[in-house]
């Protein structure tokens, strides 16, 4: 049984923000990771506005099983991902993994917080969509035999 997701390196994470500035003119960034090397190498970049919790993410260094499976870690975490769902289901876009339940709890949250009646823009870098998880097969014939509609994918998850 695995215990741990893959992650991607800051570059792939920037190349999709990059294109996403070019499309629509982002500017700022609500950037929400467990690794303080992301925040750090982010906070760089001088042509963005970062917005972030600000915790200390060390305990969840890898290589480590999910979250869930850990032991000994400290009320940071779960009043930090508290935080991060908030601060960032107010975010416009979304980069980041539906492979992760973070990331689509992040983007259902967005969807509520919608000024525009249509779903934000997002990248999926793990190449799951809204209705496929790593819980799934995600082969496009598995996706589509289920023939799950999208309202169906967001209100259900």
């Amino acid at each position: 049984k695995r215990l741990f997701r893959y992650c991607y390196t800051w570059d792939v994470y920037a190349r999709e923000i990059d294109l996403l500035r070019l499309r629509y003119g982002l500017q700022t960034i609500y950037l929400a990771t467990d690794d303080p090397a992301i925040v750090t190498t982010a906070i760089q970049n001088s042509t963005y506005n970062w917005v972030y919790v600000d915790w200390p993410r060390e305990q969840l260094a890898k290589p480590k099983p999910w979250v869930e499976f850990r032991q000994n870690l400290d009320e940071h975490v779960p009043l930090s991902l508290a935080a991060e769902l908030e601060v960032l289901s107010h975010a416009d876009m979304f980069v980041g993994s539906f492979g992760s339940q973070v990331g689509r709890s992040i983007y259902f949250g967005m969807n509520a917080h919608t000024r525009t009646g249509s779903l934000p823009p997002f990248v999926s870098v793990d190449g799951y969509g809204l209705c496929c998880d790593f819980r799934e097969d995600c082969t496009e014939a598995d996706i589509l035999a289920r023939n799950r509609p999208m309202r169906t994918c967001i209100e259900k998850g």
